[in-house]
């Protein structure tokens, strides 16, 4: 894979990845909106409550650091897991799908609680 990538193919690379590995059905641009939060994730099954966040250089964090605090206790409580992906520190293939078989690992050890329907 060419370095450089376009929003479009981390999107659907992601995504098949995570669908694939994981078993996800990954939605793309999700609005999660909980308690006084709302974010668009890059992607999120939100049966499950697992998705991701990516950015590059050309594409900056959207998330607030009070956000990702929030996301971050969210997943300590085990209420959604979100996957950080910052695409200048890993920009090869190879690096990004490590990163998503740790977190899938991680999530499939310690599932997120049942969402209320």
């Amino acid at each position: 894979m060419p370095e450089m990538w376009e929003p479009s193919e981390v999107t659907a690379f992601v995504n098949w990845t995570m669908a694939k590995e994981g078993k996800l059905a990954i939605k793309t641009g999700y609005k999660l909106e909980r308690d006084d939060v709302s974010i668009v994730l890059d992607g999120f099954d939100a049966d499950k409550q697992v998705g991701y966040v990516y950015t590059d250089r050309h594409k900056p964090s959207h998330v607030s650091p009070e956000v990702r605090a929030k996301l971050d206790a969210w997943q300590k409580d085990r209420q959604v897991a979100i996957l950080f992906i910052d695409l200048q520190k890993a920009p090869d293939e190879p690096t990004i799908k490590g990163k998503i078989l740790t977190f899938l690992a991680a999530v499939k050890k310690s599932p997120m609680k049942p969402t209320a329907k």
